[in-house]
C-alpha cells in the first residue's frame, strides 16, 4: 500500500458514515475560517490504526479543499 494514495470514497467507507459526517462538518467550518486543522496523523499504533488515522485525514482534506473551492467560486459572484 502506498502512503497518501487513498481515494476519498474508500477513505469515507473505512471511516464510516457517522464519523465521516462529523469530520466533514469540521472541515467545512475550518474552511470557512481558513484554518487547516486535520485530525492527527498516524500515531504509532498498529498498522490498521495508522491506516484509519490516515483515512480520517483524507476525508478531512477532501472536504476542506472542496469547500475552499466552493467559497472562492461564491466570492467571485
Amino acid at each position: 500500500m502506498t502512503p497518501g494514495s487513498f481515494d476519498p470514497l474508500t477513505a469515507r467507507e473505512v471511516v464510516g458514515d457517522t464519523e465521516a459526517r462529523v469530520i466533514e462538518a469540521k472541515a467545512r467550518k475550518d474552511a470557512a475560517l481558513a484554518v487547516f486543522d486535520p485530525p492527527p496523523g498516524p500515531g504509532g499504533g498498529s498498522y490498521w490504526c495508522e491506516v484509519q488515522d490516515e483515512m480520517r485525514r483524507v476525508v478531512y482534506c477532501f472536504q476542506y479543499t472542496k469547500r475552499l473551492a466552493r467559497n472562492k467560486r461564491t466570492e467571485r459572484n
